[in-house]
């Protein structure tokens, strides 16, 4: 019989967080859409390729380099690590850590390599949220720009990334349970898993991504937002703007 706790925590929440998280992103980004722009945005140089330039933005933060490097060396790290544990998470549950079979490796060599990869990235994650802590507490300057919410973030993103390295240096997983539950959770017939770590840590996600919309995170969809913003043609006009 599932724990209704366990029930409560994975198997109705998670259809609450992503109707809660995609209703909250979309309505967010209709209101920016809203936002009459009182001026045409002129960027110069103007990049010769958009693409690349965004593509540039997001792989190295040249924005955030070129303002603070000492934010932009844990941020970079952070986002990096993030990255490479969340393809890690989709391709390691969706194929059991075997995913490098595909260049050559044996399962278990696989499954080292697997463990490898994701050791290095959740430590990675959290050196460089623990700088990020650290600086926001101890630096002047950024303490007095910060508020309850930029605490409250980064508590629950280290809270995600313990819990799961935690898992993986002192827990064996089934992945194969987690890749049934999560299909579960598609057929509307979830059914949680019995690894109470497990269940701590997705709760700590779900409650970041309930968060999301309505917090500072939306910045990495603001990236991409504000580049049409600055060819949108929706303007304001010189009487209109002056009332």
């Amino acid at each position: 019989m599932t724990n209704p706790l366990a029930f409560l925590v994975a198997g109705i929440l998670p259809y609450v967080t992503a109707l809660v998280f995609v209703v909250g992103v979309v309505g967010t980004m209709m209101r920016w859409n809203r936002v009459r722009v009182p001026l045409r945005i002129t960027v110069t140089p103007a990049p010769s390729n958009v693409v690349a330039d965004i593509a540039y933005e997001l792989l190295f933060f040249k924005t955030l380099f070129r303002s603070t490097r000492a934010l932009w060396g844990g941020g970079w790290v952070f986002h990096v690590c993030l990255a490479l544990a969340l393809i890690g998470h989709v391709f390691g549950i969706a194929v059991l850590a075997h995913q490098f079979v595909a260049l050559g490796a044996s399962a278990s060599q696989s499954e080292q390599l697997s463990a490898f990869f994701g050791g290095i990235a959740g430590l990675g994650m959290l050196v460089a949220l623990l700088y990020l802590l650290y600086r926001r507490t101890s630096v002047r300057a950024v303490q007095a720009i910060s508020d309850a919410s930029d605490y409250l973030v980064l508590l629950l993103v280290i809270s995600i990334v313990l819990t799961g390295n935690y898992m993986r240096f002192f827990m064996q997983v089934d992945l194969a349970e987690i890749r049934d539950y999560l299909g579960s959770l598609f057929t509307l017939n979830p059914a949680p898993p019995a690894n109470a770590m497990f269940l701590v840590h997705i709760f700590f996600v779900q409650l970041l991504l309930l968060y999301f919309p309505y917090s500072k995170l939306m910045h990495s969809c603001g990236m991409f937002f504000t580049r049409w913003l600055m060819g949108k043609r929706d303007l304001v006009s010189p009487r209109e703007g002056a009332a």
